[in-house]
């Protein structure tokens, strides 16, 4: 009698490969998931180093990093840390993330031929620790503004965290003065005693103005962007650059109002949100949201004064989140709620 030729028929090879896949497209989801675990662990551990830079700001400079001078100017390093600071928080803890050179850049500089290129340079250099894995690339990103003291770039460094502004719906902070010895005479925008938050237009907030605790305040989380504009630089919220002052780029808030249309609640990135409408000088209705968000589905990372770091739902009270955004409203927190 003859013999089999040995290997597969092809019916045999075809109920392999259909078992394959189907084992595959069980394990994808759970590979998927334990990488989007692992990418929301790296941007919690963000949060967290960017919250201690800006402690020890704290400590070394008796306030938290101001907010700057507004969206038209960047950080110039020999106008030191405080309210003559045109640069905005992320900027002026560039030191307390290892990032010296990078903050120096322009050190002696700044105010010669030479401070818009090496200004310009430091706008171009993308800095891992303010991108989140889950959101976008750690490169730059298109960029069609040129800021004063800087020269034209297009391309520029990003930033998908943002410091808290407060519980108040904010303040419209403009570009700022056009020179630095416009400053003295300027008319800014920003009153700073309305200000509840940590960061804004000038700002010289020190730990003892947090009066509801350390552990009951917002300090640094991630923020609301639109997912159509990732990559474009184009939306409200993400057309200037990491080092940029003042703007709804860097600063976040979380305002609850008894009219539903002027919240601004944390989100999960979605397109074609619209945020709530302000009338007033400055504004534009409606306005773009201002609000803190992330790319994650399971919540968005946040840290407290105290230095703590949590991940957040995004259907924490409405109340209770207004509530950690303001830093002196004396208003009692539910644990459970920020837990």
């Amino acid at each position: 009698m003859g013999r089999r030729a040995g290997g597969f028929t092809l019916i045999e090879l075809l109920v392999v490969i259909t078992i394959i896949g189907i084992l595959v497209g069980l394990l994808m989801p759970g590979v998927q998931a334990a990488r989007e675990a692992a990418r929301r662990t790296s941007c919690l551990n963000n949060v967290k180093q960017l919250s201690q830079a800006c402690l020890q700001h704290v400590s070394r400079s008796g306030f938290f990093p101001t907010g700057g001078w507004g969206s038209l100017w960047v950080g110039l390093a020999d106008q030191g840390t405080g309210k003559n600071q045109p640069g905005g928080w992320i900027y002026n803890i560039l030191p307390f993330v290892g990032e010296d050179p990078l903050h120096d850049m322009d050190k002696g500089q700044s105010t010669s031929s030479n401070g818009p290129a090496l200004s310009a340079q430091r706008l171009q250099t993308a800095l891992p620790v303010v991108y989140c894995p889950t959101r976008r690339r750690a490169q730059l990103y298109p960029y069609s503004k040129t800021p004063y003291q800087t020269s034209a770039v297009t391309q520029v460094c990003k930033n998908d965290y943002a410091i808290n502004g407060g519980s108040a719906p904010p303040p419209p902070c403009g570009g700022g003065p056009s020179t630095i010895a416009g400053a003295a005479t300027f008319t800014w925008p920003v009153d700073i005693t309305t200000v509840n938050g940590l960061s804004c237009q000038r700002s010289e907030i020190g730990e003892g103005a947090v009066t509801d605790g350390l552990s009951n305040t917002y300090l640094v989380g991630e923020k609301y962007l639109d997912p159509d504009y990732y990559s474009t630089g184009t939306d409200l919220g993400d057309d200037e650059n990491a080092f940029s002052g003042d703007d709804v780029n860097l600063i976040r808030w979380g305002h609850y109002d008894a009219d539903p249309t002027k919240n601004i609640l944390p989100s999960q990135d979605r397109a074609g949100r619209t945020g709530p409408t302000w009338t007033g000088p400055g504004w534009t209705d409606p306005h773009e949201p201002a609000s803190f968000g992330s790319a994650h589905a399971a919540g968005w990372s946040v840290s407290f004064c105290d230095g703590s770091a949590k991940l957040l739902s995004f259907n924490i009270d409405p109340q209770t989140h207004n509530n950690l955004a303001c830093r002196n409203d004396h208003q009692v927190i539910d644990p459970i709620q920020i837990r």
